[in-house]
């Protein structure tokens, strides 16, 4: 569901996994930690996303594949 939409919050982390809000706030601070997911606040709403930079290759930067 975080690859299809841009950004969900914890409540909606939360109705997909089906695990507790402190549970889930404690996995997306690790991470966050890591640099696996960004997150952005507005007002009282903390939103996260996943951090494309950790995941995808940009197209121009050629792969180094050893055979």
């Amino acid at each position: 569901m975080l690859l299809y939409k841009s950004e969900l919050c914890v409540c909606e982390i939360q109705e997909i996994i089906g695990l507790s809000q402190p549970t889930i706030s404690f996995d997306l601070k690790k991470l966050e930690e890591a640099e696996i997911i960004t997150y952005s606040k507005s007002g009282l709403w903390v939103n996260y996303a996943i951090n494309e930079n950790c995941f995808f290759q940009p197209k121009s930067t050629p792969l180094n594949l050893k055979k």
